[in-house]
């Protein structure tokens, strides 16, 4: 199954798919789509920050912004917040490697940063969130921080979907992504945000697109997807282990974890 699957992804032109669907979901023809697409994935109505017909395209419809009373709760500094709506993949401790969610499958995490020097992570703690279709795709800063530097390491365009992971266990490295790096009083943590088949582009925030580093807050915005894709956090072993669980659903800005030390 999987050789299949591999083979069919190697096929298909995933960069010209995925610039085409960035260019169709960027028509104003596009925002017809809105309605089938928020039947199809069963979004919330309620959460959509503006009127249907506020959104002058299917991308500015998926990078929508929510009304939901956790975006806007202050937040405790040093509490450990989710830093994207999504599906817990998998979490666990980091011993030069993380485990994939295929199994027994693992990546470096220097090939995932795209750096030879990844030690700062070692015995660190790892979450992989997946974000779908439905999701809120907008990420944020998962405690107060300074962010260090923002790099885009350019790569594929695999699916990040159960098919696509069963297909190619390293796509997380081999995907293009953008890496946030930073810290907070001497601790090390790595946001990593994974671009995906049919996902038009990732955008930085426009704060953290100048002169770094850059403070940050807890819950502050600092990117988004245009369609649904991966986040990965990684955190250095200073941090105290997040409490969660594998196929746990998580949302941006809920406080998941136990203050950091």
């Amino acid at each position: 199954m999987r050789a299949v699957l591999r083979v069919l992804l190697a096929l298909l032109p995933k960069r010209k798919l995925t610039r085409l669907a960035g260019w169709l979901c960027d028509q104003s023809f596009s925002r017809y789509a809105i309605p089938v697409y928020i039947m199809l994935y069963h979004i919330d109505r309620e959460e959509i920050d503006l009127p249907i017909v506020m959104y002058p395209t299917l991308n500015a419809f998926f990078a929508r912004k929510v009304k939901r009373d956790v975006l806007s709760t202050a937040l405790d500094a040093q509490m450990i917040c989710s830093p994207c709506d999504g599906i817990v993949l998998q979490v666990g401790t980091i011993d030069d490697q993380i485990r994939l969610p295929v199994k027994k499958m693992t990546i470096s995490v220097a090939e995932l940063l795209g750096v030879a020097m990844a030690n700062a992570y070692l015995d660190g703690f790892y979450a992989i969130i997946y974000l779908s279709p439905r999701d809120y795709h907008r990420f944020h800063a998962p405690f107060a921080c300074e962010i260090d530097a923002v790099r885009t390491i350019a790569g594929g365009y695999d699916p990040v979907n159960r098919l696509g992971r069963m297909a190619n266990e390293a796509l997380y490295a081999r995907n293009t992504r953008i890496v946030f790096e930073g810290h907070q009083a001497g601790k090390r943590f790595a946001l990593i945000a994974v671009g995906s088949l049919m996902v038009g582009s990732v955008k930085i925030a426009s704060s953290l697109q100048g002169a770094l580093p850059q403070v940050v807050q807890c819950g502050e915005e600092m990117g988004y997807f245009q369609f649904g894709s991966t986040v990965i956090l990684l955190l250095d072993r200073f941090f105290d282990p997040i409490a969660l669980d594998q196929e746990q659903r998580v949302y941006c800005r809920e406080v998941f974890g136990q203050k950091v030390r």
